[in-house]
């Protein structure tokens, strides 16, 4: 995600996937990005230089969450961008 593109309306990016460990590590050593949250089951980055650019990873299948939508794995499914109007910025 380059930071320097405008991402009114965009609140979170994120990515359903079993490799947290691999996601963070990824992010980390090759472009950069910040723990911002993290847990067994849940990741949030920030960017290194605009910390309101967050990336979220997220392993599938949990109870907690109950949105069918937040369950699958990425497989050209589970990613989601969470946005507001731009009448709301």
């Amino acid at each position: 995600m380059n930071p320097n593109i405008k991402s009114e309306g965009i609140i979170q990016i994120g990515i359903i996937t079993e490799k947290l460990i691999e996601s963070k590590e990824f992010f980390q050593k090759w472009l950069g990005w910040r723990v911002k949250f993290e847990s067994e089951w849940f990741l949030l980055l920030s960017h290194p230089e605009k910390e309101d650019r967050e990336i979220a990873f997220m392993l599938p299948n949990q109870t907690a969450v109950r949105k069918s939508y937040f369950q699958k794995a990425y497989t050209g499914q589970g990613v989601w961008q969470i946005m507001l109007p731009s009448k709301f910025i």
